[in-house]
């Protein structure tokens, strides 16, 4: 079980599936938060509506809390068996059809708090037990910002080291075999070691290699016709990529300590910025557009959803959507299981 799952307006107070399952029973509660929207299809009609038919939750159930307080048993024992219910039901997102497989938060460490075993601001704050033991329910607390499905990777940027003088650049543009070779080497080591990275910043970093501090027009122009062709496997755009991450199959994404400035999202493949979209987006069961973007930049050390990050964004949102692993209606940005 899962306390307040979600980012959207439409928050999961208890997220619920049965034992070594992800959760797929959104249980709503009578707390402060439902008692603050005005009308009666605001409390009670649009959340069943968005959960099920927009976030793609299988079943969804509210525990009211003069229930909870005189058949509590009762209300655990309706919990279980409809969780087992819902996670037999296939999940509707928009007008797909997509299994109950999405990312479940990870369970406490024995001998850690239940958190939130009862109705918040409501039964939960009456105390009393929660599940007895011995009941297939577990608790993880909640967060106030989602966690990655998958955590990230550590970004290492490459390190230029004088590897030879101008003179092997000067060979490459005679096309000197010798050269070109030493060259290409010097490529492969620095996309081994910080790749993906744009071909832009490939020529930079090789350029410093052999003395230069920023290649000219025409030393680009020398250096991109010696890439080697294995390392250009970026279907959108003009990355490389290292053996080690297939850009068709790489689910992860890197983070480190320095600023945006230093590494902006330019600099980042979209392929990359999509699998950081996907695994909040995953974590987070149904969350706002703009709430995932701005979550995405400060994932990567960004501070202002202003126009340019933004752009960056919605391209890597699109890349996942035609990879079938977002599906956005609305404003709702929910993960599937592609």
């Amino acid at each position: 079980m899962t306390v307040g799952v979600g980012l959207s307006d439409f928050k999961v107070d208890l997220a619920v599936g049965p034992p070594g399952k992800p959760p797929v029973l959104a249980i709503l509660l009578d707390g402060p938060e439902w008692a603050e929207r005005r009308t009666t299809n605001d409390r009670d009609g649009l959340p069943t509506t968005v959960l099920q038919h927009i976030m793609g939750w299988p079943m969804v159930m509210r525990i009211w809390l003069p229930s909870w307080l005189f058949s509590r048993d009762d209300v655990v024992a309706t919990v279980c068996e409809r969780a087992e219910i819902a996670s037999r039901l296939p999940r509707h997102v928009g007008e797909r059809r997509v299994s109950t497989g999405y990312a479940a938060a990870a369970p406490p460490q024995d001998g850690q708090p239940l958190a939130g075993a009862g109705p918040q601001g409501g039964a939960g704050a009456q105390g009393g037990a929660g599940p007895q033991d011995g009941q297939p329910l577990a608790a993880a607390r909640p967060n106030s910002a989602p966690t990655p499905a998958a955590s990230p990777e550590s970004y290492s940027p490459f390190i230029p080291r004088q590897e030879g003088g101008l003179s092997v650049l000067d060979g490459v543009k005679r096309r000197s075999p010798r050269h070109a070779a030493a060259v290409q080497d010097v490529m492969r080591r620095i996309v081994t070691e910080e790749g993906p990275l744009s071909e832009a910043r490939l020529f930079l970093l090789t350029a410093q290699c052999f003395g230069m501090t920023r290649p000219s027009v025409y030393r680009v122009r020398d250096m991109a016709a010696i890439i080697p062709s294995d390392l250009r496997r970026d279907p959108e755009e003009r990355f490389v990529w290292p053996d080690e991450r297939d850009p068709l199959r790489w689910s992860g994404f890197r983070t480190w300590e320095g600023v945006l400035k230093e590494r902006p999202l330019e600099e980042i493949p979209l392929r990359e910025l999509a699998n950081a979209l996907v695994a909040i987006a995953r974590s987070a069961m149904g969350i706002d557009l703009d709430e995932l973007l701005k979550q995405t930049l400060t994932v990567f050390n960004g501070t202002r959803l202003t126009e340019v990050p933004r752009r960056r964004l919605m391209a890597a949102l699109q890349v996942a959507q035609d990879r079938g692993q977002l599906n956005v209606s609305g404003d709702i940005v929910t993960a599937t299981d592609g």
